[in-house]
């Protein structure tokens, strides 16, 4: 997929639980909230 698109696609598999625990001590996590990429839909 990355050369055909020029994309690196990733999976992402957290609770969201952990989610708001962990991103207050990783940056990673802090940057998926700060960009605003949803992780979960409420249905």
């Amino acid at each position: 997929m990355d050369i055909r698109h020029e994309r690196v696609f990733s999976i992402v598999d957290i609770q969201e639980g952990n989610m708001e625990k962990w991103e207050r001590i990783f940056p990673f996590y802090q940057n998926i909230r700060k960009e605003g990429i949803v992780l979960w839909r409420a249905a």
